[in-house]
Order: C-alpha cells, then sequence, then structure tokens
C-alpha cells in the first residue's frame, strides 16, 4: 500500500520562515495483487450463472407448459419461440455472471474487470460439458446394467429349460429337429449380414455424404457462434459491474497545530 501525502506550508509573521510540514489528508493507493485471478469473485459469478439458469429454465418450462396447445395450429411457432426464449435467458445469465464477479472483486479497473468475467465463462463452459457428458455416460451405464440384467435373466431360463429337455427324450428330440431346422437360415443370416451393411454404405450417394457433412458443419459452427455470443455478453456484463474507484482517499485525523 502506498500513500501520497500532499504537503501544507505556513509562514509566521514574526520569523518569516516556513512552518514544518503538516497532513491533511492521506491519499490510499489500492496496489493490484500479484495475483490476479480471484476465485472468490470467479465462483459468485460461476454460482449466479447456474443459478440464473435454472431459474429461467424453471420459468421457460412453466410458462411452456401453460400456453402449449397440442390441437394448435402454430406448434412450429411454439418451439421457436422456445429456442429464442433460451437464447435470451442463456445471454442474460452469463451476463449477470460476469457483472457479480466483477462487481464483487477486491481488484478494479476495465482489465481486471474482462479478467474475472472471462474466467466466469470458461468455468461455466468446462461444467457445462462435465454435466452433459456425465449424464450421457450414466445413461449408457443404466442402458449396460439393464442389458446385463436382461442377459441374466434369459441365461436363467435357458438353463432352465434346458434341464427339462435333457429330462424329457420327447422334448430333447423336437429341439434337435428344431435346431437342425433352423441352422440354414441363421447361417444364411450371418453370412448376409456383412454384405447388407457393405451395401448399404456403397448405397449412399455423394449427395448424402455431403448434406451429412454439412449438417455435422452447421452444428459445429453453431456452437461455435452461440460460445462466442455467450463469452461476448459475460465480458459485457463484467464491463457494466466494473470497479471504478482507483484511489480511496480517507481524511487524515491529525490537525495541523501552532
Amino acid at each position: 500500500m502506498a500513500t501520497n501525502q500532499p504537503n501544507r506550508t505556513t509562514t509566521t509573521s514574526t520569523t518569516g520562515y516556513a512552518r514544518p510540514t503538516v497532513y491533511d489528508y492521506d491519499a490510499t493507493m489500492m496496489i493490484t495483487p500479484t495475483d490476479r485471478v480471484r476465485w472468490a469473485p470467479i465462483l459468485a459469478g460461476l454460482f449466479t450463472v447456474l443459478a440464473s439458469l435454472i431459474f429461467f429454465a424453471v420459468l421457460g418450462f412453466a410458462l411452456g407448459l401453460e400456453s402449449y396447445d397440442p390441437n394448435a395450429a402454430n406448434n412450429q411457432n411454439f418451439g421457436f419461440g422456445a429456442g429464442i426464449y433460451g437464447i435470451i435467458a442463456g445471454l442474460i445469465s452469463f451476463a449477470l455472471g460476469g457483472f457479480i464477479a466483477a462487481k464483487t472483486a477486491a481488484v478494479t479497473g476495465a482489465g481486471n474487470a474482462v479478467l474475472q468475467s472471462g474466467m466466469v465463462w470458461i468455468v461455466t463452459i468446462v461444467l457445462i460439458v462435465n454435466f452433459i457428458g456425465t449424464g450421457i455416460g450414466t445413461i449408457l451405464n443404466v442402458a449396460g446394467s439393464a442389458a446385463a440384467t436382461a442377459v441374466d435373466v434369459a441365461g436363467t431360463v435357458v438353463g432352465d429349460a434346458a434341464g427339462a429337455v435333457a429330462d424329457d427324450p420327447n422334448l430333447q428330440a423336437t429341439a434337435e429337429g428344431a435346431a437342425e431346422d433352423a441352422a440354414p437360415a441363421i447361417q444364411a443370416t450371418a453370412q448376409a449380414l456383412p454384405g447388407e451393411v457393405q451395401q448399404q454404405i456403397e448405397d449412399l450417394t455423394p449427395e448424402q455424404i455431403d448434406q451429412a457433412t454439412s449438417d455435422v458443419a452447421n452444428a459445429a459452427w453453431w456452437t461455435l457462434l452461440g460460445l462466442g455470443v455467450t463469452a461476448a455478453a459475460t465480458l459485457l456484463g463484467g464491463l457494466l459491474g466494473m470497479r471504478r474507484n482507483a484511489v480511496d482517499i480517507a481524511a487524515d485525523p491529525r490537525v495541523a497545530t501552532n
């Protein structure tokens, strides 16, 4: 912390020389910390973004269910309106997060506001991607567990059936005949399956491949645009919440004496 203490001198009428310096006030300069990334305001901005997203999602869900009419002819417009609402809600949420991060930071100035709000955007995007990946992984784990359970049940049923067939000669003969009859069909299907897959791949036209490539590219460009717009909203919120008082002046309690 550095101080700047303006001087005030006076001249006495008897001696004609300058009196010693006294101080009217102290100007306290706030020195920017070495660690310019302040995690407390960044976390405050992060939780502000997440809480705002949850709030707007619940609000949109309630409004959408209340206004949705399955018999209406303009359901396409309803979906368009829901998309516009989601975009606006996301921009407001990120802007609020950047505003809170800059407003609660101990450091001041536009550079620090941009830094803190930018870190809010970075951490939020990483968490959202992680949540999405975790959700997909959870769904796949549940599906895998269900499939494993089905296989176990099927194995138990097949084992019981095999035991019953082994104990009954008539059922054993019937099963052997059915197996012999089904074997050619199963073998033909197994041989034809790779060929069918290969044929479907070969049947793809260049136009279909170009269309699929174009769809993926458009999705990537729209995702990139969304990231850029949300980043801009976060930085704008940080600039709006920027602390501008770089110098805090406190009155000095000392009084000059003769």
